[in-house]
């Protein structure tokens, strides 16, 4: 299994984990991560981060929820109308983004036409889900429970103006790895999987700046073989005209596993 950490600190930069599973990624990512935020979608592990990480505040994936309910459409009509008011929920970062909104400015929209929203899906998600307590799960209700254990979490990013909604940058950015796993299939040892997830890190987070990975790999070979030992200055984010990039960003991670 392969695990997407997307770090976004003065630059943004990709960096994929390998781990044989997923509950091997909290001690791993506690030891490397000390503060900021983190978007996740609601396994059992990733919540320890709730109580036992202070400086790392964890935000759902609406996206996650999401896709439970478009799942149940066939199964229940309910579902219909939570995917409609999730995707206003979309149509306004929508709008912010299109009309190149700042944080405090993301804020104040959302507080506008965001909250008004969620307080009308909470109101339909909670009556549904003490209506099913005792039912057995069928996809439309493992989905409210699901939405309903995750609610606190996902409507956190509301009020922070750098958060988003969702992890979906992160799993479009895993598309590479996935074709290339559907073509070599195996990676042939643990070691191998891990210097490979370094080698996408780096094309991936290359291109996330602006820089031609095959340009910029090549560029740091010469340099390590002529003896330059400054491999602070050899790190994407200190590559001279490329330090302005998105100084808006706080520390922020998104994790997607892949199955």
């Amino acid at each position: 299994m392969k695990v997407a950490f997307l770090l976004m600190p003065a630059n943004l930069i990709f960096v994929i984990g390998f781990f044989i599973s997923r509950i091997k990624v909290l001690p791993n990512m506690s030891l490397s991560c000390g503060y900021g935020s983190i978007t996740i979608d609601g396994y059992n592990v990733y919540k320890l981060l709730d109580r036992h990480r202070e400086g790392v505040v964890r935000y759902g994936c609406m996206a996650h929820v999401r896709r439970k309910f478009v799942e149940a459409l066939h199964t229940d009509s309910h579902s219909a109308k939570v995917v409609q008011l999730i995707s206003e929920l979309y149509w306004v970062e929508s709008d912010c983004r299109i009309h190149f909104l700042s944080g405090s400015e993301r804020v104040l929209e959302r507080k506008k036409r965001s909250i008004p929203v969620l307080h009308e899906l909470w109101q339909l998600l909670k009556r549904i889900f003490d209506e099913t307590k005792d039912l057995a799960a069928t996809l439309f209700i493992k989905a409210v429970r699901y939405a309903v254990h995750e609610w606190e979490a996902v409507c956190r990013y509301v009020t922070n103006g750098q958060a988003e909604i969702d992890n979906n940058t992160a799993e479009r950015l895993m598309k590479p790895i996935c074709l290339g796993r559907k073509n070599y299939l195996f990676f042939g040892s643990e070691q191998a999987a891990k210097n490979t997830s370094l080698v996408y890190s780096i094309i991936e987070s290359c291109k996330m700046n602006g820089l031609r990975p095959v340009k910029y790999i090549a560029d740091v070979l010469r340099k390590l073989i002529s003896g330059d030992t400054d491999y602070m200055a050899l790190l994407l984010m200190n590559i001279e005209n490329n330090l302005i990039i998105n100084q808006k960003y706080n520390s922020r991670w998104a994790i997607i596993p892949l199955r």
